[in-house]
């Protein structure tokens, strides 16, 4: 079955489902898009608990990162880290992953700038 989730990784390493499914495999196992979505949820409200009790003193990639990690974590290998596969959502192709590193280090270099959104 070709993945028809919100993302598309086709032809990728982690491009990775379980079979007859949209669901990228993940550390729960979880293989049912609506479980999927429960999960992510939250992982998101405790992520956001998480970040609600720390004082952030600055914004850039390296908080994005964390973010990230601390959203998806219990999910997934690959949070908190750069993306390495290409992905789409609908027609919206996101950035190709060998320019994500490049392009996180202008934004820390604009966030910089603007004294880190503080």
């Amino acid at each position: 079955m070709k993945p028809t989730g919100r993302y598309k990784t086709a032809g990728n390493i982690e491009d990775i489902y379980y079979p007859d499914t949209h669901i990228l495999i993940n550390k729960l196992n979880i293989q049912n898009d609506s479980d999927l979505q429960i999960a992510e949820k939250q992982a998101l409200q405790e992520c956001i608990k998480y970040f609600s009790a720390k004082e952030i003193t600055i914004f850039d990639s390296k908080l994005i990162c964390d973010i990230h990690y601390q959203f998806l974590r219990k999910l997934y290998e690959w949070a908190g880290k750069y993306r390495s596969v290409d992905i789409a959502k609908g027609n919206t192709r996101f950035a190709v992953p060998q320019f994500v590193p490049k392009l996180m280090a202008d934004l820390d270099i604009k966030i910089k700038k603007d004294n880190y959104l503080i």
